[in-house]
């Protein structure tokens, strides 16, 4: 039993703005968020990582596919038999990915205001994922990815971190592969007119994606984390009960299996309006698990 109800309030977004703004409050100007949190007493969150903290603009050069190599990513993702192009301005990123079946281009913006607010995920400026030509390139992109795991910088953060928090093994943001396409590779609208005009495209890139969720699963279950972080974001109109029930929680409950066959524990991020929702996690058990 705790002594008190443990508070880990998320700062990292208040914190970024005010510092970048120099408004920090009287006694922490020059503090880190570390410091504060710790002068407060309070736990330091540790679970939805800085996505510009990275060692290398090559660590988040893949971030228009929703692919990234973080400290809190027990692992790191490799991409073969891909050629990229890539373009850097001021404030925006735009890759051109050559493939055998073709090519396909993203570009990325993080903006000052963006800047300014706190936020460290960049605004999709243009997607991967525009029309009919583009989904043999993005199979064979996705269906080439190898997951290598490596805990060397996540062991790092980890004992940063220590009793402060929990160092959250990071993932995705998506929940399933087809969670993926929704959230990264293109417009929402788009992607609803898609499933209407090609459901067996989308169904088909979906499977190409399969095999790499299996690999960062695996190489989630097998780090040193005590929490594994997978899947956000949900909501009852985006993604309604049908469509969360067909695609995105089998993929949940494989993620929970594989996770507490390793004594761990799973966190996902209901950030939504999930009234809708809630009637059919309750028939998590009965859910048949991909493979």
């Amino acid at each position: 039993m705790l002594d008190r109800i443990p508070w880990v309030p998320r700062l990292d977004l208040w914190y970024n703005a005010h510092r970048r703004a120099g408004t920090l409050p009287e006694g922490f100007e020059d503090a880190t968020l570390r410091q504060i949190t710790d002068g407060l007493g309070v736990g330091y969150h540790a679970v939805v990582p800085d996505f510009l903290n990275v060692e290398s603009p090559d660590d988040i050069v893949d971030q228009g596919l929703g692919i990234y190599r973080l400290k809190e990513m027990p692992f790191t993702t490799v991409l073969h038999d891909v050629e990229r192009e890539v373009t850097r301005e001021e404030h925006r990123t735009r890759v051109v990915y050559h493939t055998p079946l073709g090519s396909v281009s993203c570009t990325v913006r993080y903006t000052p205001e963006m800047r300014a607010a706190g936020a460290s995920l960049p605004w999709a400026e243009e997607h991967a994922l525009k029309g009919a030509d583009d989904y043999r390139a993005l199979e064979h992109i996705f269906s080439h990815l190898e997951i290598i795991p490596d805990e060397s910088r996540y062991r790092q953060w980890q004992q940063w971190v220590g009793e402060a928090g929990v160092a959250v093994a990071y993932g995705w943001l998506a929940a399933s592969p087809m969670h993926h396409i929704m959230r990264e590779l293109m417009p929402m609208t788009d992607f609803f007119l898609e499933m209407y005009d090609r459901p067996e495209r989308l169904a088909a890139l979906a499977e190409s994606m399969e095999p790499w969720f299996e690999q960062v699963l695996a190489a989630l279950a097998q780090s040193s984390a005590e929490v594994i972080f997978v899947g956000g974001n949900y909501d009852e109109t985006i993604t309604y009960p049908p469509f969360f029930e067909e695609h995105l929680l089998p993929w949940l409950v494989r993620a929970g299996e594989i996770a507490h066959e390793q004594g761990k524990l799973l966190l996902t991020h209901t950030d939504g309006e999930n009234e809708g929702l809630l009637e059919i996690t309750e028939l998590v058990s009965s859910q048949p698990a991909p493979h």
